[in-house]
């Protein structure tokens, strides 16, 4: 499974949670979710972003 995908099934619980609660009337709840799930997005990019740094850093010198 790409790491897109498990991104994209971690965020679906996330964005049906900010769904439901919006159409509850919930709103400081919706934006708390809103802001949590964001704050889920900009981790889980950072994660990508350095373990693909750590993958092509890892590569034998003279290795193609």
């Amino acid at each position: 499974m790409s790491r897109l995908q498990v991104a994209i099934w971690f965020a679906l619980p996330l964005v049906g949670l900010l769904i439901l609660m919006t159409f509850a009337g919930y709103i400081y709840g919706a934006l708390a979710v809103a802001g949590l799930a964001g704050l889920v997005a900009v981790v889980l990019l950072l994660v990508i972003f350095f373990s693909r740094g750590q993958r092509t850093s890892t590569k034998p010198p003279g290795g193609e």
